[in-house]
């Protein structure tokens, strides 16, 4: 069975351009609370120099770890809430600021899943590169083509186990009474045959990061032509240093609000993919408001 990308991709547009509150708003209140938290531990690190004695560095050190420790953990869970925002939207058309605190309510298994599938990635990683390093011990030859064509492997490997449970937090999500490891396990079974309709989906986006990273470097082109220019420009006076400046806040502003938009999107149209793949009601929601999968059957 394959996904219908057109199809899935169209529906998240509508929903994006339909729904109330607009998807962008609530995207800007995740991004707004997850920007001010990093900039917290951020502001940490950049004051510890203030400390002279040794020992008021050392315990301030250690509270800005904790404190960066507390906000990855928080922002993993903050973020389950903002997936489980995009998949009610999916699945009912309907969404609320709200539902960006939904995580919270299951904060231990989302954490339990996130380092769960971050352990199994790197183990399999590592098995990897054990396999990579003994067979270059054998062949005795560690030529740099050959240690890229060993890792080409591996990297498809992890990108395979990753794709593997692509779907275990919104599995994990949608479902109350599963586990992490029942999402985990449901995961790799619904992800069979379905990891390069995935994968696919994902890169056809390409374009759109490439438009955005285009329209930033557009913006400051000017910029870094002028200053490139200046050796050869003896008229012209020396530039200031905060020079630059105003043309990387031009070419912020100008890749902002396509980011922000692109956020919701590939977030919804994954959500599609979970609910072509296997959609049975999302908590509270009857099975008539549930959207029709594009197509082939679901996994029971």
């Amino acid at each position: 069975m394959t996904h219908d990308r057109i199809r899935i991709k169209a529906r998240a547009r509508a929903l994006l351009r339909q729904a109330d509150p607009k998807p962008w708003s609530v995207t800007l209140i995740h991004w707004f609370f997850s920007a001010d938290l990093c900039a917290l531990c951020l502001l940490f690190f950049l004051t510890a120099d203030a400390f002279d004695q040794e020992s008021s560095y050392l315990a301030f050190l250690l509270t800005a770890v904790l404190v960066t420790v507390a906000v990855v953990l928080f922002l993993l869970v903050f973020h389950a809430g903002y997936v489980s925002y995009t998949l009610r939207l999916r699945q009912t058309g309907k969404g609320s600021p709200m539902d960006l605190v939904s995580g919270f309510f299951r904060g231990g298994e989302i954490l339990a899943l996130r380092f769960s599938v971050l352990l199994f990635c790197v183990l399999w990683a590592a098995a990897g590169e054990v396999t990579a390093r003994l067979i270059l011990l054998f062949l005795r030859n560690d030529t740099l083509l050959l240690n890229i064509l060993l890792r080409l492997p591996l990297g498809a490997l992890v990108l395979n186990r990753q794709l593997d449970y692509a779907l275990a937090l919104r599995i994990l999500l949608s479902h109350p009474e599963f586990s992490y490891l029942d999402a985990i396990t449901r995961s790799k079974r619904i992800m069979e045959g379905r990891k390069m309709d995935l994968l696919l989906l994902l890169l056809s986006f390409l374009g759109w990061f490439l438009f955005v990273a285009g329209a930033a470097l557009l913006a400051i082109l000017p910029g870094l032509l002028l200053q490139s220019a200046l050796p050869f420009l003896p008229v012209l006076p020396q530039l200031p240093s905060w020079f630059m400046v105003p043309f990387i806040v031009v070419g912020c502003a100008a890749a902002f609000p396509l980011l922000l938009w692109l956020t919701g999107y590939i977030s919804v149209a994954w959500a599609g993919v979970y609910a072509a793949a296997f959609a049975p009601p999302f908590p509270g929601v009857s099975p008539t408001t549930a959207d029709p999968p594009s197509g082939g059957k679901r996994l029971k």
